[in-house]
């Protein structure tokens, strides 16, 4: 009977995957909630707060959705998302050391934009502006909680503001940008090729 139930259970996994590289944010979503425990308690394992281990967890299922296209099986979907939230984990673990060390003693000037070296064609103005209407109209499109904190996100609110304003948890809020980013990546597939919508 076990041996049944992993069967169906591996079987509506690989049925999830292949809607995920398919396009579907909701497939993927529902793959990250039934890995979320062993995936917090693996980043968990590597930082000091449950803060961390969360932003680690959301950059590497970001990570994650990007190369859906390189799953192909060889392992279970949560081992090779575990893998990602390890990696991502041990990353900022390392960029946290470094902060520590880190003086900072140049001028505000170090903090100047640097400008690009060639001003964008008509055509490339265009169709950047072109674009950036596209985006706007699919996030007036979202559903209104996730619209709600991608509207706040492009304002470069903090997510503990975005929480704030909200009313609600910080691992709430960042679980519907999470989902916002989700959707307006699928939205805007067909408009454009950059992979990275509304980073």
């Amino acid at each position: 009977m076990q041996n049944c139930s992993n069967m169906r259970r591996d079987g509506a996994e690989a049925d999830l995957v292949r809607e995920a590289q398919d396009g579907s944010a909701d497939a993927f979503t529902e793959l990250l909630r039934r890995s979320r425990p062993r995936l917090m308690y693996a980043a968990r394992s590597i930082l000091k707060t449950r803060e961390e281990a969360e932003d680690a967890v959301q950059a590497a299922s970001w990570k994650a959705f990007e190369r859906l296209e390189t799953f192909r099986g060889e392992s279970s979907f949560n081992t090779w998302l575990t893998s990602i939230v390890v990696n991502q984990a041990r990353m900022r673990r390392r960029e946290l050391r470094r902060a520590q060390f880190l003086f900072l003693d140049d001028g505000p000037e170090s903090l100047a934009p640097r400008l690009a070296d060639g001003a964008p064609t008509a055509e490339e103005a265009y169709a950047g502006e072109e674009l950036v209407q596209v985006l706007h109209r699919e996030i007036r499109r979202l559903p209104a909680q996730l619209r709600q904190v991608m509207l706040l996100h492009v304002q470069n609110l903090s997510m503990m503001e975005s929480a704030e304003r909200l009313g609600v948890s910080l691992s709430a809020a960042k679980a519907r940008l999470f989902r916002a980013r989700l959707q307006l990546y699928e939205r805007m597939r067909p408009y454009a090729s950059v992979r990275t919508v509304a980073a």
